[in-house]
């Protein structure tokens, strides 16, 4: 790697993006970032989400702080604090905070997610 690509973001500084997605998503590396091969979040989940599929990418998630119940498939999973999960393309899955605290998680996108967390059509730049 390229001195060129070393990213230091100092606590509470995210990259740069489009819309504003702070504080609720901290981008951390976008998928220019990295060569076109994933991006990675920051997240604090102060609701959960509906039932969803990702047809385009994996989904890495470390629970940092708090808990989360993740509906994955037929199964559920009660993440705590350094609980790590993959959910692959194609799973149905929904994750819900549960508890005093709000979850705060690091997610890694492969291929890459963060233009349609930002609500950007890929196809559109």
């Amino acid at each position: 790697m390229s001195k060129d690509r070393i990213i230091y973001l100092p606590p509470g500084e995210t990259r740069p993006t489009r819309l504003p997605m702070m504080p609720l998503y901290r981008v951390l590396a976008r998928y220019e970032d990295t060569g076109k091969q994933y991006s990675s979040v920051e997240a604090y989940m102060t609701q959960g989400l509906p039932l969803h599929i990702h047809y385009e990418h994996d989904e890495a998630v470390f629970l940092l702080e708090g808990e989360v119940e993740y509906y994955c498939g037929d199964a559920m999973y009660r993440a705590v604090p350094g609980t790590f999960m993959l959910l692959p393309r194609g799973v149905p899955h929904s994750p819900r905070p549960v508890g005093d605290v709000t979850p705060r998680v690091l997610t890694i996108q492969a291929p890459e997610n963060t233009r349609a967390l930002a609500g950007i059509d890929p196809e559109r730049l």
